[in-house]
């Protein structure tokens, strides 16, 4: 675990036992709140993220394909060449 995200748990924690200490309940439900929707957003961001790398990894494979096909067009291009130079 990285030292920033140690840094803001330990953070939140005694943020949320002061809070159930004074017992102000509304600030534990906002700060629970605010989590919540944080970890929805970071949910869609890797959502994203991960329809990204499957376009990327597609995108990826058909340039890799058609590389293969303008390689092997291309030797038997010079297969040709080669052939005819020998006649």
């Amino acid at each position: 675990m990285s030292k920033r995200r140690e840094d803001i748990e330990e953070r939140l924690q005694r943020s949320i036992a002061d809070a159930l200490r004074t017992g102000d309940y509304e600030k534990v439900s906002e700060i629970v709140s605010g989590l919540i929707i944080e970890a929805i957003e970071l949910t869609e961001t890797v959502r994203e993220l991960s329809k990204a790398v499957i376009e990327l990894r597609k995108s990826l494979e058909l340039e890799r394909k058609l590389c293969l096909e303008e390689d092997l067009r291309l030797r038997g291009h010079i297969a040709r060449v080669e052939e005819s130079l020998l006649k």
